[in-house]
């Protein structure tokens, strides 16, 4: 099989992450990532350029773990490394006000910048529009930094950055959700150069995103023709955590509860999402995310939760400690680790993995290295094939207005009696 045909088969069969790994290794601009109609962001190759030199398949994580991942699999894939544990926000203000909880990654990347550490930063944005649509910045100074702030809950190729991070002079951060970073270090197994240019891997804790269909279902008829702005969590509205808001270019803004970000996971989860283990960015320096289940912090303004898990990420928490760019209080690493509900996700992982041998014939590689039997049931297939099926809708808009539908079904589900709901079935009235 030709190598764009196995990439092609990857996303084919959702098992492509959305990371950008494999658009960094075509040094012949061959892969362009195409927005599908379920909402998953995958590559296209151009047979005309390819060259068929089995890089873009070779660094992708969807599939492959390279030298450096496989070495560094520790006997824990859920923990990783015993970390250090801390919590705490940023100092400055302004970050901290304009953060989704506490700040910290922010006031990490402007320590590393005002001190000459990094010359750049790999971040996140999310670009406003009709509708608006996840990207990458080479983030250069602090205002760059606080556009990218908040978490973006969307399929993004960040990746794609490091054609540009080769041609920086100086050392550069990455800020990246697990499959980010284990793309990148699959990168650096390729370009060995890269791993004296990438200094800092700040990881962010990852449940799962949302396909860009989740997006346009929250934005719904809100934004109308006008270019918008989506914020998935604002603790401004009305407090941290926060509700959702989509503001118009002519500073319209409407408040979504939480609920309604919360109740659509499920229906727009893609299903490469639902086999991955590592939900604590464990391969990352740095690892941060909510302080769940972490006592006396402000559950107002909201605080992070900071995992150290090298000498580099401790080198870095040190550094930008002493020079007050962030206030963190160590706190139990076994209790941040329960708020986070690993033993639930160790479960729902096995039996997401078990219900994916089902359906599919081809797996991740840590597979053979994790699964040890187990069981699954009708939910999670259940689950996997929904997610599989999104690109079978005719088009957005049907798909957005099935889940409509569903989620109308779901919420009267939830407010009237079980029994009453099946009496009204059973006598087919509609609901």
């Amino acid at each position: 099989m030709r190598t764009s045909q196995r990439v092609c088969d990857v996303a084919a069969r959702k098992l492509c992450n959305s990371c950008g790994a494999c658009f960094a290794a075509c040094d012949h601009d061959a892969i362009r990532f195409r927005e599908t109609v379920g909402g998953y962001l995958f590559p296209e190759i151009n047979e005309q350029l390819c060259t068929f030199c089995q890089r873009c398949y070779a660094v992708c994580p969807g599939v492959n773990f390279g030298r450096t991942l496989a070495s560094r699999m520790p006997e824990d894939p859920f923990t990783g490394p015993l970390p250090t544990a801390w919590v705490g926000r940023a100092t400055d203000e302004g970050i901290y006000r304009n953060s989704q909880s506490g700040g910290v990654v922010t006031a990490l990347l402007d320590h590393l910048h005002r001190t000459g550490a990094v010359r750049a930063s790999v971040v996140a944005i999310m670009m406003p529009g009709n509708p608006p649509r996840g990207d990458v910045l080479l983030a250069l100074d602090q205002k760059d930094l606080m556009v990218s702030q908040k978490s973006k809950y969307t399929p993004i190729p960040i990746l794609k950055a490091i054609r540009e991070i080769r041609k920086v002079d100086g050392n550069v951060a990455v800020v990246g959700l697990p499959c980010h970073i284990h793309g990148l270090l699959n990168l650096v197994d390729l370009f060995p150069e890269l791993r004296k240019k990438l200094r800092f891997r700040i990881g962010l804790i990852c449940d799962r995103i949302m396909t860009t269909a989740a997006i346009d279902f929250l934005i719904g008829k809100t934004a109308g023709k006008r270019s918008c702005e989506l914020v998935f969590r604002d603790k401004t509205r009305p407090s941290y955590p926060g509700n959702v808001t989509v503001a118009t270019d002519l500073g319209r803004v409407s408040v979504r509860d939480a609920r309604d970000r919360i109740d659509i996971k499920d229906f727009f989860t893609p299903a490469r999402c639902r086999i991955c283990f590592d939900k604590m960015n464990i391969f990352s320096d740095v690892t941060v995310g909510d302080p769940h289940g972490i006592d006396g912090i402000d559950r107002i303004n909201g605080e992070s939760l900071v995992l150290v898990r090298s000498r580099v990420g401790r080198m870095l928490i040190e550094s930008a400690m002493e020079a007050k760019a962030v206030i963190l209080q160590r706190t139990d690493v076994d209790r941040a680790h329960a708020g986070q509900l690993l033993d639930k996700k160790r479960r729902q992982w096995e039996s997401f993995a078990v219900a994916w041998l089902k359906i599919s014939d081809v797996n991740p590689w840590y597979f053979d290295k994790m699964l040890r039997g187990g069981s699954s049931d009708r939910r999670e297939e259940r689950l996997l094939r929904s997610a599989m099926m999104l690109d079978e809708f005719k088009s957005r808009q049907s798909l957005l207005r099935y889940y409509e539908r569903k989620l109308s079904l779901l919420r009267f589900r939830n407010r009237i009696h079980p029994r009453r709901v099946a009496r009204l079935f059973k006598s087919g009235a509609r609901v």
